[in-house]
């Protein structure tokens, strides 16, 4: 059977919920994964897992559980990127799906803006402060995958 794990230090609330629900509704084992307790009800179905508070814990968890054919919701490209070699199927929170050829043009890209950055000494902005709901494209994109 199909397994969901869920990057919970990544993933917005909106996204946890919308997993939740829809794993119960297709009958999916899904485990969140974080490096803190989440206010998650477990069940026979449902598992928090709480990783120790290192960087990338939560994601090494992952990248170690995860069978071919799961799927996984993150937003890190190099957990992707190593996830995908796995066989799993994986999507970001906004409802992106992913494919190997998707993730090696993102690292490219993130790459390169990242030398482009330190070469010329710029420094980000930092994140978007305005936030737009990806709901329904999430909930769209995870769907396409559970009835596959």
């Amino acid at each position: 059977m199909k397994t969901i794990w869920v990057d919970a230090d990544a993933c917005s609330r909106e996204s946890r919920r919308i997993t939740l629900r829809l794993a119960k509704y297709y009958r999916f084992d899904t485990y969140l994964v974080a490096n803190h307790a989440l206010a998650i009800r477990e069940s026979d179905t449902v598992k928090v897992i709480v990783c120790s508070k290192e960087k990338n814990a939560a994601d090494d968890y992952i990248s170690v559980h995860i069978d071919a054919d799961d799927i996984a919701i993150c937003r890190d490209i190099e957990l992707i990127q190593l996830l995908l070699k796995k066989g799993a199927f994986v999507l970001n929170d906004r409802g992106k799906i992913y494919t190997r050829e998707d993730i090696e043009y993102d690292v490219l890209r993130r790459n390169r803006a990242h030398m482009v950055h330190t070469q010329l000494g710029m420094v980000s902005k930092g994140k978007n402060k305005k936030k737009q709901s990806y709901s329904k494209e999430f909930s769209h994109s995870l769907q396409l995958l559970l009835k596959n």
